[in-house]
């Protein structure tokens, strides 16, 4: 863990009153900040995977609120997600794990609240088994909906199963597209056969 949390009376007791002033919290505890106004996060990279945070704050009667978007992502699924994807963009962190909204209330925010709040981020963050979640996006149905077809086929290159994705290019080919939704098309099942045949070929 990198931030330990407190213990004792708060060492930084003046008050965040705003929600640059949280942003500039974490950075200070070493976070990165990407985009701007409500559409800023932060973001911080672990050993094996980053964690990252959309703060807001809210001004109670009594007390000020803490609301905290969190997710986790890592650099080797994004460089995957980018391969199958067709990207071109900067790393886009796709989230592989979401927990939105999660509130946590305080008479005040201070810089010693923010460094508890990102210690509990990372303790969250790290406690996930990827490899189980890679299984499980492996393990999905064809039929699956939203973004877990384009994770399934970012999951199947990235474990370098060439057999199962030879299987589902020559169906599209064949005019068969498997049930899979319709922005999934036959250049990603392409993509993703040659993603999983440069991982195949690393592993030899």
């Amino acid at each position: 863990m990198l931030f330990r949390r407190r213990s004792g009376p708060d060492r930084n007791p003046v008050p965040l009153t705003t929600r640059p002033a949280v942003l500039q919290a974490f950075q200070a505890l070493g976070w990165q900040k990407t985009g701007r106004g409500q559409d800023a996060r932060l973001h911080l990279d672990l050993p094996d995977r980053t964690v990252s945070v959309i703060p807001h704050l809210s001004q109670l009667p009594d007390s000020m609120v803490l609301r905290l978007h969190e997710n986790v992502s890592t650099q080797r699924f994004d460089e995957g997600f980018q391969a199958v994807d067709g990207s071109q963009n900067t790393r886009p962190m796709v989230p592989l794990i979401l927990r939105g909204g999660r509130r946590a209330k305080h008479p005040h925010v201070t810089a010693t609240v923010i460094a508890d709040e990102a210690a509990r981020l990372i303790e969250w963050a790290a406690g996930h088994d990827l490899d189980a979640l890679y299984a499980g996006f492996r393990n999905l149905p064809t039929d699956a909906v939203g973004s877990q077809p384009l994770y399934h086929l970012v999951a199947l290159g990235l474990q370098g199963d060439v057999t199962r994705l030879t299987g589902y290019l020559d169906a599209f080919r064949a005019g068969d597209r498997l049930s899979f939704v319709p922005y999934i098309t036959e250049d990603m099942v392409a993509r993703a056969l040659t993603l999983a045949e440069t991982t195949a070929e690393r592993a030899d």
